[in-house]
């Protein structure tokens, strides 16, 4: 699943499943059918956390930390 489960943390801004597993795939898909808060609830958060880790603003100050520190390993 790769950084999807970091991403996501299970329940609190998604529904998690294992790949190839359509069993599961359905039974979450019925979950968030059949309870509206539910499916609600992990789309706020996960619209909440991509706001505040993803945004434009936050990945130019992690890319300048990067040659930041690029630059001061490099520096004699």
């Amino acid at each position: 699943m790769g950084e999807v489960p970091a991403v996501l943390a299970d329940g609190a801004a998604g529904l998690l499943v294992n790949p190839g597993s359509p069993g599961q795939l359905a039974a979450a898909i019925d979950r968030l059918v059949g309870d509206a808060s539910l499916a609600r609830t992990p789309g706020s958060r996960a619209q909440a956390r991509a706001t505040a880790e993803f945004h434009v603003s936050r990945i130019v100050e992690r890319y300048a930390s990067l040659y930041r520190d690029a630059l001061d390993r490099s520096s004699p």
